[in-house]
């Protein structure tokens, strides 16, 4: 794992300790990717103001987890798992590692 990589699982994972922003994953899995969820849609939905719920989404955008598209005026947030694939890479050998299966 190179340096710049690390740095990016480091920004992941910092992403990911926050509460809100792991709501607004699984809102956004729940959700599903046919279509988006606008900011005013997702503060709903989570119980936060629109502010927290903008800044959470850039966080995410940030590092990967979310994209946005525009629809007309409308811009649309949807999951995207591409920065996960980092944590799996990090995390594998520590599942093989910890796997009572390996002989």
């Amino acid at each position: 794992m190179t340096v710049h990589e690390a740095a990016s699982l480091s920004e992941v994972l910092h992403a990911l300790a926050n509460d809100e922003r792991r709501a607004i994953l699984e809102l956004l899995l729940a959700h599903g990717a046919a279509t988006g969820l606008t900011v005013i849609d997702v503060a709903a939905q989570t119980g936060v103001t629109r502010f927290s719920a903008s800044h959470h989404l850039g966080v995410l955008r940030a590092v990967g987890l979310v994209v946005q598209s525009r629809d007309g005026a409308r811009r649309l947030h949807t999951l995207s798992t591409d920065a996960l694939s980092g944590i799996f890479d990090w995390l594998d050998p520590f599942v093989e590692a910890l796997d009572p299966h390996e002989d």
